[in-house]
C-alpha cells in the first residue's frame, strides 16, 4: 500500500516527532511511505532524521491553519509531490489539505479541540466532509472530538509510542536537578515553572539546578520568549539550552522533568519519554496525561494547576530526596511502556486503519 503522511511543520518537538515513529512504523507493516512537508518552513532536524531512517520526504503544497489563519504553503519546484497514493494520513488536524490529494483520507488527531470555540468546531466540520478514519492519541482527545457536532466517528485510541532507543538507559547514572524540555511558546508554562521554582526554593541556602531546553535562533516567533527567558535564568543561576533533535542526553541526566502546560497536553510525549529515560515527572492534568497517570503511578505526579501548588509539588520532590526514579519504579515503567507505549503495542491498531481501506 502507498501512504502519504503529510505533516504541517519540518521540525522534531512532539507532533512531527511523532510522525517519524508514524511513518518507520507503516513501512514496517508493508507500505511504502512518504513525508510531505511544506518547504516554505524551515527544518529542525527532520529532513535528516527522515533520511537516516530510509523514508522519502516530499515537498507538497500544504494547507495548514493556525492561530494566525490559514496558509498555503508552497512546495520546492525542483520536488514533484508523490501521487498515486491509496491512502493519505493527515499528521495533525492543522493540516487542511495537501494539493491533489484524492486518496481516502485518515486523521491523526494531536490537538486538543475546545468545543465552545467556533474556529475549532468549523475545523472539525470540515475535515468531517474530508476524511474517512481519525485516530487519537488520547482517550480524551477523542472525547473532546467527539462532543463537536459534525465530527465523524473516532476510528481508533491509539497513542504515542517510544522507539527501542529511549528504552535503554544505565540504571546507575548520576541525576540531579529539573528539566524544562519544549517550545518556549505561551502555553507550555516555562514562565510559571520559573514562578514556581522561585516560591519553593527562595528560602533555601542550595537549590537543585534548573535547566530549560528548547531556545530557538532569529527568525523563530519563539526567539523573544528565549531572550526574555536567556536574561531571567542568568539573574538566578539558571541554564537555558538551544533546542536538541534529539532530548535523551537530557532527560537521562535530569531526575525531575516539569510539563507546566497551562492547557491538556493532548497525549504527553515529553512525560513518556522522560519516565522511559528514569526520570520523575510533576505536570498539570487534562488530556493524554490522564491516560498515563493511573498507568505509571508514583513516578508520575499530577498536581493542579497553579503556580501555588506546582511550588508544593518541587518542594515535596525535593524533600523527600530529589532524586529519579528508583530500581523498583523503573522496572514497573518498563512493563508499563513495553505492555502499552511502543510500536509493536500500536501495530494491530495501525494494521486496522490499513485494512479499512481495502477491506
Amino acid at each position: 500500500m502507498k501512504v502519504e503522511l503529510v505533516c504541517s511543520s519540518r521540525e522534531l518537538f512532539g507532533a512531527d516527532r511523532s510522525a517519524i515513529r508514524l511513518a518507520t512504523l507503516l513501512q514496517t507493516l508493508g507500505s511504502e511511505v512518504t513525508l510531505t512537508v511544506p518547504a516554505s518552513r524551515p527544518s529542525l532536524g527532520m529532513d535528516e532524521l527522515a533520511e537516516r531512517r530510509g523514508l522519502r520526504v516530499a515537498t507538497g503544497r500544504v494547507v495548514i491553519a493556525s492561530s494566525r489563519g490559514v496558509t498555503g504553503l508552497r512546495p520546492n519546484a525542483r520536488t514533484a509531490p508523490p501521487a498515486n497514493s491509496d491512502l493519505t494520513i493527515y499528521n495533525s488536524s492543522a493540516v487542511l489539505a495537501r494539493r491533489g490529494d484524492s486518496a481516502p483520507r485518515a486523521l491523526v488527531l494531536r490537538e486538543w479541540i475546545e468545543p465552545r470555540s467556533a474556529r475549532h468546531r468549523a475545523l472539525v466540520r470540515f475535515h468531517g466532509r474530508r476524511v474517512t478514519q481519525v485516530v487519537a492519541v488520547s482517550h480524551k482527545v477523542g472525547e473532546r472530538w467527539s462532543s463537536c457536532a459534525g465530527a465523524p466517528s473516532v476510528t481508533e485510541i491509539c497513542p504515542n509510542w517510544l522507539e527501542p532507543q529511549w528504552l535503554t538507559r544505565d540504571d546507575d547514572e548520576s541525576r540531579e536537578g529539573v528539566l524544562f524540555a519544549g517550545r518556549l511558546n505561551r502555553w507550555k508554562g516555562h514562565g510559571v515553572l520559573a514562578d514556581a521554582f522561585e516560591r519553593a526554593f527562595r528560602a533555601l541556602p542550595e537549590a537543585p539546578s534548573l535547566t530549560f531546553l528548547g531556545a530557538e535562533g532569529p527568525g523563530s516567533p519563539f526567539h523573544e520568549a528565549a531572550r526574555a527567558l536567556r536574561e531571567r535564568c542568568a539573574a538566578n543561576g539558571w541554564t537555558l539550552a538551544d533546542f536538541d533533535p534529539d532530548p535523551r542526553p537530557w532527560f537521562r541526566r535530569a531526575a525531575l522533568v516539569v510539563v507546566p502546560s497551562l492547557r491538556p497536553e493532548p497525549f504527553g510525549n515529553v512525560v513518556l519519554e522522560a519516565l522511559a529515560c528514569g526520570a520523575r515527572v510533576l505536570a498539570f492534568p487534562g488530556g493524554g496525561i490522564d491516560d498515563l497517570a493511573p498507568r505509571f503511578g508514583d513516578p508520575l505526579r499530577v498536581v493542579p494547576r497553579t503556580v501555588a501548588d506546582l511550588a508544593g509539588g518541587l518542594g515535596d520532590w525535593f524533600a523527600i530526596g530529589g532524586n529519579g526514579q528508583s530500581r523498583s519504579e523503573l522496572g514497573h515503567t518498563d512493563a508499563v511502556i513495553a505492555r502499552h507505549y511502543t510500536a509493536e503495542a500500536a501495530a494491530p491498531r495501525w494494521q486496522a486503519v490499513l485494512e479499512r481501506v481495502t477491506p
